[in-house]
Parts: structure tokens; C-alpha cells; sequence
């Protein structure tokens, strides 16, 4: 479950677990590119800021932010699944994946790491199913075993605008 609180002036979102025991929480700024990074990231890049886009036209191919955006928000706790295979965590982006002709890009956080930009199939605007996934890029990430706790994202719309979410190892694992 995700709290928001406010903190010196600052909103803070916290996750809580399964069993009701508040995890560490997120800062809103863990969620902004354009802020410097401190403490231990400040030796790692930081990323790119969210870049403007014109607004697009329906197109009824499901292919903007306005149209895959509904179906993005009512399906936030599908975002991501974790299963654990042949001794590894498989973290998998299939939900977003089926909708990414709408964005521009997600980034991903483990276990309160970096934010980093996951490489997505692109959106194949000329065929008849633009949001068909081909295999070009895998549909998960992988980690060690039991390694993946917590997970972040901020998916980016085409249009500009992000959403977030923060999900436990129980929350996603299937």
C-alpha cells in the first residue's frame, strides 16, 4: 500500500508491507531526474530530464498518453510481476509493455538503487497491432535469487507527463 505524507514541507511516499510494517520510505525527489544526485549516486550519471512533447490526436490504435493512460492508471498494481526461475528473480514489465506505444520511457528502481531507463520494443505505428510485442527486447529483467525487494517505476507518457509506483517483493511475486 502506498502512504503519502507531508515531511518538512516535502511529500513523502511511503510503501507499506503486507503485514502493515512501514518500509523505508521514497522521497518524491527519487522520482526527479533534473534534481542532482547526492550521497552514494552522485558518483552515477544522472539521467536525462523528462524531455516536452506536443500533444497528439487519438488515434484509436491505443499509440498516445491520452489513450493508454486510463488503462495504465486502473492497472497500476499489474505494472510489474516477480518470479523467481532456475535460481533467479525475473522481474517482468509485460503490462507496460503491452501499453508503451503511449511512452516514451520507463525507469526502474531496485531496492531503492538509481532510477534507470529500461529499453523497450518500439511501437510499430504502421502495422495493423502498433502494441504487438515481437521479442525484440525481453519482457524482464534479471536478478539473483530472492535478491529483488522492492521495486520502483515512473513511467513517462509521450505526452510529457509520469506516473510512479513503488511495489514490495510480496506485492508483485506470483
Amino acid at each position: 500500500m502506498l502512504e503519502l505524507f507531508f515531511l518538512g514541507g516535502l511529500v513523502v511516499a511511503s510503501v507499506v508491507g503486507t503485514a502493515g510494517v512501514p518500509m523505508q520510505p521514497i522521497p518524491p525527489a527519487a522520482f526527479d531526474a533534473t534534481l542532482p544526485p547526492q550521497g552514494e549516486a552522485a558518483a552515477r550519471p544522472a539521467l536525462a530530464p523528462i524531455p516536452t512533447f506536443a500533444p497528439e490526436e487519438d488515434t484509436g490504435q491505443f499509440t498516445t498518453a491520452a489513450e493508454v493512460r486510463p488503462i495504465l492508471s486502473r492497472t497500476k498494481d499489474q505494472w510489474v510481476s516477480l518470479r523467481e526461475f532456475e535460481g533467479q528473480d525475473l522481474l517482468y514489465f509485460t503490462q507496460i509493455d503491452s501499453w508503451r506505444c503511449g511512452l516514451s520511457e520507463v525507469r526502474v528502481s531496485v531496492n531503492g538503487g538509481p532510477l534507470d531507463v529500461r529499453e523497450m520494443e518500439p511501437c510499430y505505428r504502421d502495422a495493423d497491432t502498433p502494441n504487438e510485442i515481437r521479442g525484440e527486447v525481453a519482457p524482464y529483467r534479471t536478478y539473483g535469487a530472492g535478491e529483488v525487494g522492492q521495486v520502483a517505476l515512473q513511467i513517462v507518457y509521450d505526452d510529457g507527463t509520469s506516473d510512479v509506483a513503488t511495489f514490495d517483493r510480496a506485492q508483485i511475486e506470483e
